[in-house]
């Protein structure tokens, strides 16, 4: 039996979970990067080490790098945090 391919609607709603789900990730980690700004650790860099030496994951459970880290900043800043 061939599955039947997801319609343009069911993608739609997918990609609108996947981002509602990634934007509360980022709320819930502003606090944490607030912190380390107040540590003194402001490049994504550092906070990627930072957050990796502290055991903190990604949203896909992950280790931190800059690119992440720069997604990140990105995405709270969008959201106006």
């Amino acid at each position: 039996i061939m599955a039947k391919p997801f319609t343009t609607e069911a993608r739609l709603r997918g990609q609108a979970t996947l981002q509602a789900r990634a934007d509360a990730f980022a709320r819930s980690m502003a606090g944490t990067l607030a912190a380390l700004e107040r540590e003194g650790i402001t490049s994504s860099r550092g906070m990627a080490k930072a957050l990796n030496e502290r055991g903190i994951t990604t949203f896909r459970f992950r280790r931190w790098d800059v690119r992440t880290v720069i997604n990140l900043r990105r995405r709270l800043k969008r959201l106006g945090l």
